[in-house]
């Protein structure tokens, strides 16, 4: 999955936005933001929990839940592009 391609991030000294094909900014945290700079390529989950994991000091079932729901509302949104095959 990845990030759908018109989705542009955005850091300023107090914030970090994503701007896409929607009204106004979505301001998010450094782990959205983290996660949001890596689908700007294409990733597996497996491979989002396992960088979470290795950037953050965080509980495994934890992480997994988080992105879970993260993952969930960006497809809601329409921003995560369809899987390409391998």
């Amino acid at each position: 999955m990845k990030l759908n391609q018109t989705i542009r991030l955005h850091k300023t000294p107090d914030d970090y936005l994503a701007r896409g094909p929607f009204d106004g900014l979505i301001r998010n945290n450094e782990s959205a933001h983290f996660l949001y700079t890596l689908l700007m390529e294409e990733h597996t989950g497996a491979e989002l929990l396992r960088a979470l994991l290795e950037e953050y000091q965080v509980d495994e079932d934890l992480a997994r839940r988080d992105l879970e729901g993260f993952l969930a509302l960006l497809h809601k949104e329409g921003l995560l592009e369809e899987e390409q095959p391998r």
